[in-house]
């Protein structure tokens, strides 16, 4: 399986710019950031689930 962990920093800093004391409209900026990387890690795991599914076993003799 492939792994992302670019996604993990970038998710994590978005995360922490969802807290604390920031005007609703900033607040509301980074959370349709947040959305839209969600929603992006969320394509590439069924694009590697799909890839997996059509990979065959190996034959045994």
């Amino acid at each position: 399986m492939k792994t992302y962990p670019q996604f993990g920093e970038v998710l994590a800093r978005n995360m922490l710019r969802t807290c604390g004391l920031v005007p609703d409209v900033e607040r509301a900026e980074h959370y349709r950031e947040l959305g839209t990387l969600l929603i992006d890690l969320g394509r590439l795991y069924l694009a590697e689930a799909d890839a997996l599914t059509t990979v065959e076993a190996p034959r045994q003799p």
